[in-house]
C-alpha cells in the first residue's frame, strides 16, 4: 500500500475555497497534504481517515520569492494557533492551516480583505511569472518569424521548429487566457465583496481540460521527435584518382534514362526525402561516375505543398535559391519561359550574366520542381520535356 501520492494541481493560485474543499475530502479519505506547488499537491497517508477543516490564507506584502515569513505573518500564525488552527504547509505568501474540529469557524471572514490580499500577492509574485513568460515567448516568436522570412523553405520543412512554434503559440495563448481569467475574476470578486460581503469562488480547471492539455502536449512532443528525414544508403563504392566515391541505387521518380530514352548502367541514383506537417521535399540525383562526366546528369528538388496557401512562399524560396546559386556580383535573374513544353503552369529559367543556364523552376498544381541538367549540352525536344509534366503534374 502506498504511503505517499502526488496529484496534479488543478486549482488556480487564487482558488482558496476550491483547494480547501479538496484537502478536506482528501483528509476524510485518509490523506494529509504535505506540500502545494503550482503544479502538484503531495500527500502522505494518515493512520486513520480524519475529516479535518482546512483554511488557505494569503499574506499581503509577501511573494513566492521571499525566503522567510514576515513579522506580520508570524503574528498572524500565532493568533491562528491560539484558536486551534495548525499550520500544515507554507510557501511564503500562501499558508495552509488545518483544524481538528471539522466545524471550526474560519479565522478570515472579511471577503474584501481576502480579495485584496490575494491580489497583492498576485502582483508581487504569480502574475510577474506570467508576464515574464509572456515576454520570453513573444521574443522567441519574433526570432522564429524572422528566421521564417530569412529561409522559409527550411523553416517549413523542419518539423522540430514547426512543433516548437506551435508549442510556444500554445503557451502564449494559455498565458493570455490565464491572465484574462484572473483579471476578470478579480474585478467580479471586488464587486461581490463590496455589494454582498461574499467571496467569489473561482472556477477551477476541469479534468477534461487538463486531459486535453496533456494530450496536446504529448502529441506535439511525439511529432517533434518522429524521424521525418529518410537518408539513403550506398550499395557500392569506386575509386578515381585516389578518391573513394559512393554509388547509390535508389528508385527515382524521374531519371536521365526516362528523359533521353537511354540505358544508364553505371549511374548513381540517390534520393533524399524530408517531410514535415506542411511540406514534403524530395531531392534526387542521377549522375554518371566521375570519370564519365561527359555523360548527361540530372539533379532536381521536388517540393510537394500540402497546404495551398504556402504555394507562393515555396515558389519564391526556390526562385531565390536559384538566383543565389552563384555567390558573386554578376547579374542573375529567373526568366519566365514557355511552360507548355514542360506541362507546367509556370516555368522559370536561370539567367546568369546574360547567359541562360540549364537550370529551371517548374510550377505544377501540387508540386514545384527545381531542376538542373549537367554534362553534355542537352537539346530538349517536346517529348523529353513532357516527361516532367507526366511525372510531377498529376
Amino acid at each position: 500500500m502506498k504511503d505517499r501520492k502526488t496529484r496534479i494541481n488543478l486549482f488556480a493560485f487564487y482558488d482558496k475555497t476550491g483547494l480547501e474543499r479538496y484537502l478536506e475530502r482528501q483528509s476524510a479519505a485518509g490523506w494529509m497534504v504535505d506540500s502545494v506547488s503550482s503544479l502538484t499537491i503531495r500527500f502522505h497517508r494518515m493512520e486513520k481517515p480524519t475529516p479535518y477543516r482546512f483554511e488557505v490564507a494569503f499574506f499581503a506584502g509577501t511573494s513566492f520569492f521571499d525566503s522567510d515569513p514576515t513579522e506580520d505573518q508570524l503574528r498572524f500564525e500565532d493568533r491562528r494557533m491560539e484558536t486551534g488552527w495548525k499550520i500544515v504547509t507554507q510557501n511564503r505568501p500562501m499558508s495552509i492551516y488545518y483544524n481538528t474540529d471539522p466545524d471550526a469557524e474560519p479565522v478570515e471572514t472579511d471577503p474584501a480583505s481576502q480579495v485584496r490580499s490575494i491580489n497583492e500577492v498576485a502582483q508581487h509574485g504569480a502574475l510577474m511569472g506570467y508576464y515574464l513568460l509572456l515576454m520570453l515567448s513573444m521574443f522567441w516568436l519574433a526570432v522564429t518569424i524572422r528566421s521564417y522570412f530569412h529561409n522559409p523553405l527550411e523553416e517549413l520543412l523542419s518539423n522540430s521548429r514547426l512543433v516548437s512554434f506551435l508549442i510556444f503559440i500554445f503557451i502564449w495563448v494559455a498565458i493570455i487566457w490565464g491572465l484574462g481569467r484572473y483579471h476578470h475574476w478579480h474585478k467580479q470578486a471586488v464587486k461581490l465583496a463590496e455589494t454582498e460581503q461574499r467571496f467569489l469562488e473561482p472556477k477551477s480547471f476541469s479534468k477534461a481540460s487538463v486531459r486535453l492539455f496533456m494530450v496536446v502536449c504529448i502529441v506535439l512532443v511525439v511529432l517533434q521527435f518522429l524521424p521525418f528525414r529518410f537518408p539513403s544508403k550506398p550499395v557500392s563504392t569506386y575509386e578515381h584518382n585516389g578518391v573513394t566515391y559512393s554509388v547509390y541505387d535508389d528508385k527515382l521518380p524521374l531519371s536521365v534514362g526516362d528523359i533521353l530514352h537511354m540505358d544508364c548502367p553505371e549511374y548513381s541514383s540517390q534520393i533524399l526525402t524530408d517531410s514535415s506537417l506542411l511540406l514534403k521535399r524530395v531531392e534526387a540525383d542521377h549522375s554518371p561516375r566521375i570519370y564519365q562526366n561527359y555523360l548527361p546528369g540530372l539533379h532536381y528538388t521536388v517540393v510537394y505543398v500540402k497546404l495551398p496557401f504556402l504555394y507562393n512562399t515555396v515558389k519564391r524560396s526556390l526562385l531565390d535559391e536559384l538566383k543565389n546559386l552563384f555567390d558573386d556580383d554578376l547579374p542573375k535573374d529567373c526568366i519566365l519561359v514557355d511552360a507548355a513544353p514542360w506541362g507546367a503552369k509556370e516555368a522559370y529559367r536561370l539567367s546568369y550574366d546574360g547567359e541562360l543556364k540549364a537550370r529551371y523552376v517548374l510550377c505544377y498544381k501540387h508540386a514545384i520542381v527545381s531542376v538542373a541538367f549537367f554534362g553534355s549540352d542537352w537539346t530538349y525536344s517536346p517529348e523529353e520535356t513532357a516527361v516532367f509534366g507526366e511525372t510531377f503534374g498529376k
